[in-house]
């Protein structure tokens, strides 16, 4: 895995998928280390916990009314499958399994609707999603119908990218540490870096510039010298890992060096 300074650039560039976090030859290599020794022993892990939750996807008849509610509580059968997206892409991505490319696909395209029927009004159905869906979307994009990407996408540009950035931006630079208004910072931006580029869709350039900003000021009151303090265990450990997901993939794409 390469996450040097600018190592996703030529990506970009020829927009090409996966890119975020990972490119075609890092999927390569996963795909032979995967077939013995310690990463065998991980993968059959992840397939353990990814098979029951492609089992969960495939059988609701009721997905986008599952997924409305997947932050509404946390013991909600849909929080696994948001939270546990990513991973089933990257399975899907390494073995290539027609059920499991399903699962996510479907998932994917129920987004639109799930977020209609929370509404947007208090906690959406994006917040807290962190970069558990666009890694997804970027990890399974070569190997989803043209169709169903471009209602997924077009649905990141209004909600992960215009929303979720007109939301937090009023006061982020104001409480940049603060787990709410980070949180739906980490899921716009991820959400532009893994639609950035793709058919139809506009120059992001000025929206990439403001959430490179509020990255660099939550980087900062999170993790600086006066972030959060040693005895924050609780939410203050789990926004500093998230954190890491978009400032690493920002350090891909060249936008941001945060280890200088």
């Amino acid at each position: 895995m390469n996450f040097a300074f600018g190592a996703a650039r030529g990506l970009y560039a020829r927009k090409i998928h996966p890119r975020v976090l990972m490119g075609p030859e890092d999927l390569k290599r996963l795909q032979t280390a995967v077939r013995s020794g310690t990463g065998r022993r991980l993968f059959v892990a992840l397939r353990r916990k990814t098979d029951s939750l492609r089992d969960r996807v495939l059988s609701t008849e009721a997905l986008p009314e599952m997924l409305s509610q997947w932050n509404a509580k946390w013991d909600n059968p849909g929080t696994t499958v948001i939270w546990g997206l990513h991973d089933m892409a990257l399975v899907a991505s390494i073995a290539g399994e027609a059920k499991m490319i399903e699962a996510v696909r479907r998932v994917l395209v129920a987004l639109p609707e799930a977020d209609k029927i929370l509404g947007r009004d208090g906690k959406n159905v994006g917040y807290g999603m962190e970069p558990y869906v666009p890694l997804a979307y970027d990890l399974l994009h070569d190997l989803l119908p043209e169709s169903d990407c471009a209602v997924f996408r077009r649905w990141a540009l209004d909600f992960f990218v215009r929303f979720t950035l007109e939301k937090p931006h009023r006061f982020l630079f104001n409480s940049a540490g603060a787990n709410i208004p980070m949180g739906e910072m980490l899921t716009g931006f991820a959400g532009l870096l893994a639609i950035d580029g793709d058919p139809g869709l506009p120059d992001l350039a000025s929206e990439k510039d403001t959430y490179v900003r509020m990255l660099e000021a939550s980087l900062n009151a999170g993790i600086g010298p006066e972030g959060y303090p040693e005895e924050d265990g609780g939410y203050g450990f789990g926004m500093a890992g998230w954190l890491a997901y978009d400032a690493e993939a920002a350090r891909r794409a060249g936008l941001l060096d945060p280890y200088r």
